[in-house]
């Protein structure tokens, strides 16, 4: 059995992560680990964990940082990671990292909002330096991401047409997830 995991640390990226875990074959376990950086993560987590919405394929996790997180991930049987960001030094750092301990790790990025289809995060000298090794300078354009799921899968096309490969298509939107489950997501986070 494949095993996923999500690395969310937003309200916004656990309903992202639930809706794209939606797509992914029901034989793979998908784990969504809750990094402890929103108010009442923690009690999100344990509704989450004590819910029986859920898949049976779905578990939760809680650690108090992302670093915690790909610690995590360092040491378990997780063959692709979704992450809401490949962007910059630091992040590129930590995926190197993480990849040079898991070879076979495959690295996803997932869209939160709308910084996802901009292209003007890095410009000049910064955008060249990091091009050229490999760092993201767009999201999904780091070298060692596989893939990146997206909400408007043409219009990332459109903008970053060398990395149009990369990108694949969520299915249906956070509004509609959010409708097909509101009873239970009232309940999950409290609302």
């Amino acid at each position: 059995m494949k095993r996923a995991a999500f690395i969310v640390s937003k309200p916004i990226q656990i309903l992202v992560a639930l809706n794209l875990a939606e797509q992914i074959d029901g034989l793979e376990l998908v784990t969504l680990i809750i990094v402890d950086e929103f108010h009442g993560a923690e009690d999100v987590f344990n509704k989450f964990q004590d819910s029986s919405y859920f898949a049976s394929n779905t578990e939760f996790e809680f650690v108090v940082s992302k670093r915690a997180a790909f610690k995590k991930i360092a040491h378990s049987k997780i063959v692709s990671l979704f992450i809401d960001s490949d962007v910059g030094l630091k992040n590129y750092a930590s995926l190197i990292l993480l990849k040079g301990m898991r070879r076979n790790l495959t690295i996803n990025v997932f869209e939160e909002g709308i910084g996802t289809y901009r292209d003007d995060l890095y410009l000049g000298w910064k955008k060249f330096a990091l091009d050229s090794i490999g760092a993201g300078t767009h999201f999904g354009g780091a070298s060692v991401t596989k893939s990146i799921y997206v909400f408007d899968h043409s219009a990332y096309c459109d903008i970053f047409d060398k990395d149009s490969i990369k990108a694949k298509p969520i299915r249906g939107t956070v509004m509609a997830y959010l409708d097909r489950h509101s009873s239970e997501l009232e309940r999950e986070f409290s609302y």
